[in-house]
């Protein structure tokens, strides 16, 4: 038999910006309830997923509102979303950012290798090469 408990609609109710926290506050349990929920019963980590991607798209909504000035309704009321509001908020619950992080490396994912012909000499040899460049440099 079903746990109705699992429903997402039934979880996350008419409005889908609610947070887990909020979820946990209104059934009158703690948060890591619900986290240890999520592990034990597979119905309700999915209505947790659905969940989250249904505030995120409220949110999306939200902002797209905050950028053309429209009003929108929150809990029954209107209201004008301020932008640098909604930027703080989707940062921090959605792990939203300003910057894209860029990896190189090396054949199946390995560090790039990289040769250094100076790398085996000694202080001296090293030292012998630099007075030899700083020559040149002085010629030009």
């Amino acid at each position: 038999m079903k746990n109705t408990r699992f429903d997402t609609e039934k979880t996350w109710g008419p409005n889908p910006s609610r947070l887990i926290a909020e979820i946990a506050a209104g059934w009158k349990v703690h948060r890591a309830t619900l986290n240890r929920w999520t592990h034990r019963y597979p119905e309700f980590r999915d209505s947790v997923k659905i969940g989250r991607e249904l505030c995120e798209a409220w949110y999306i909504k939200l902002g797209r509102s905050a950028m053309l000035g429209a009003s929108v309704r929150v809990d029954g009321a209107a209201c004008k979303p301020q932008l640098g509001w909604f930027v703080w908020m989707t940062k921090n619950m959605f792990k939203w950012n300003d910057r894209a992080q860029l990896e190189h490396s090396g054949p199946d994912g390995n560090p790039i290798q990289t040769q250094n012909s100076h790398s085996d000499l000694t202080d001296a040899e090293l030292n012998a090469k630099l007075d030899l460049l700083l020559a040149k440099m002085n010629k030009k």
